[in-house]
């Protein structure tokens, strides 16, 4: 197990030194909360890290739950199984928890009782709380993190400028940024650094990205989710890879060579079983090296965040995605089947 010290010193600089001040900035974000209570975000990170089996997740937002009586209160109901089933925070925690769970969000009677005590705004934030821990979850739990005290699986470095360009209201939003991103203009805290985030991954260099644009199809695949599959199928035909090799990823790895396929099969198993990949990470390490092996778990963990929004809230599929989509499948994505 790597203390995040000695993560530092093992990875230094690359990917992950970039992605660490927009995490911290966003995780801060998570941790007070936008449009719900503190109370709120901190156990429904709870919640989905201990899910997850996330231990160093679930101790740093109890050591943040104890600073907050009402947090603390909440947490302590949320454990002894005692919140009452008609409860706001009943609704809330269980939209969270399923969302987290499942890729395509929860079923609509869950969905429905949230909304009955939460505003489109809100079901939004509660949408990204179980995207980001999940995302924080794979990220810590491959890379086997330790409980240092820090509020971040990711390497820092200096504060990078915010990116102001998510958050303008919705209709005036730019319409080239995907809707997973426009719909985050109600929670201006959290949508400057996960632009910067997703920067991180746009920014990748020529050679890794193939690994990058496998890993998050990959991930998208398992999970069968249309608005995340089209976009990846998009990102592979941009990489390079033929309708046909496209469909017959369906079916297995032959399209792929030796270390893209190492890519793959990293990214499904991060996917299924987050809490065994540790030993996945390490193996895909020593196939691709430190830094390439850090871009493919920030692309695969990053796929299952963009899914909890983009097909968790059941967004409309991005017009290039939808029309690479039917180009290799002679398909609408629509056709995709829900499970």
């Amino acid at each position: 197990m790597q203390t995040r010290l000695q993560f530092l010193l093992t990875l230094g600089a690359g990917a992950s030194a970039q992605t660490a001040s927009a995490d911290r900035a966003l995780q801060e974000a998570m941790l007070r909360g936008e449009s719900i209570s503190t109370a709120l975000t901190l156990s429904a990170g709870y919640l989905v890290m201990s899910e997850a089996k996330c231990v160093p997740g679930q101790r740093r937002l109890e050591r943040q739950a104890a600073l907050d009586p009402e947090a603390k209160a909440l947490l302590s109901a949320l454990s002894a199984q005692n919140l009452r089933e008609d409860a706001p925070e009943y609704a809330a925690l269980q939209y969270v928890r399923l969302a987290a769970a499942a890729a395509q969000g929860p079923g609509r009677d869950v969905f429905a009782r949230a909304r009955q005590h939460f505003n489109d705004t809100q079901i939004i934030e509660l949408s990204l709380l179980a995207a980001y821990y999940a995302f924080a979850a794979r990220m810590s739990l491959a890379q086997g993190l330790t409980d240092s005290g820090e509020t971040s699986p990711f390497v820092r470095e200096p504060a990078l400028p915010n990116a102001r360009i998510a958050l303008n209201p919705f209709s005036e939003a730019p319409t080239n940024l995907p809707a997973f991103l426009r719909v985050l203009h109600r929670l201006p805290d959290h949508a400057a650094p996960i632009m910067r985030l997703r920067a991180t991954l746009t920014g990748l260099p020529s050679s890794t990205r193939r690994l990058r644009d496998v890993a998050f199809h990959q991930a998208a695949q398992v999970n069968f989710t249309r608005y995340t599959l089209a976009d990846s199928v998009l990102l592979l035909r941009q990489s390079g890879f033929t309708a046909a090799q496209i469909v017959a990823l369906g079916e297995g790895d032959q399209p792929l060579n030796p270390k893209e396929k190492a890519a793959a099969v990293f990214a499904r198993q991060l996917t299924v079983d987050p809490a065994a990949s540790a030993a996945g990470y390490q193996t895909l390490r020593s196939t691709l090296g430190a830094e390439a092996a850090y871009h493919v778990l920030l692309a695969a963990a990053w796929s299952n965040f963009v899914q909890r929004i983009g097909d968790g809230l059941r967004l409309p599929i991005e017009p290039a995605a939808r029309q690479a989509y039917r180009e290799v499948f002679r398909l609408e994505p629509s056709n995709i089947s829900e499970r």
